[in-house]
């Protein structure tokens, strides 16, 4: 709960990445990744600092609500499998997934609605 009022009240990037225990830059990429519905213009996101109430609860839905991020070593041992079988799972079906090959090569940690998706869709 003090996350959510926390994040409410403090509507920066820098807020909104400690929220998910993960510095600006891998927000920032995440942004750009995921939310591009949201941010139209990746120059202008990356220049803003704040976001709107409206914005910030958009983020949560596309990126998830807990304080929680996956690191592909973490989908590795969750899933109890290995790097190239997700890699190429994800290469074979983006779709499915929810994530293209280039993504998945661009992070190395995932938002916690994408990690747990991967992670179903592995088990």
């Amino acid at each position: 709960m003090y996350y959510k009022t926390h994040l409410k009240l403090n509507k920066t990037k820098t807020a909104l990445a400690n929220h998910y225990q993960v510095d600006r830059a891998t927000l920032n990429k995440w942004l750009k990744l995921f939310c591009s519905d949201i941010f139209y213009d990746e120059k202008l996101l990356s220049k803003r600092r704040k976001f709107t109430n409206s914005e910030v609860e958009k983020i949560k839905a596309i990126l998830g609500e807990q304080p929680l991020s996956f690191r592909k070593a973490d989908l590795v041992e969750l899933a109890e499998t290995d790097y190239k079988t997700i890699r190429e799972s994800i290469d074979k079906f983006p779709n499915i997934y929810g994530i293209s090959k280039l993504e998945y090569q661009q992070l190395s940690k995932f938002p916690p609605k994408v990690g747990q998706h991967i992670l179903r869709c592995l088990s």
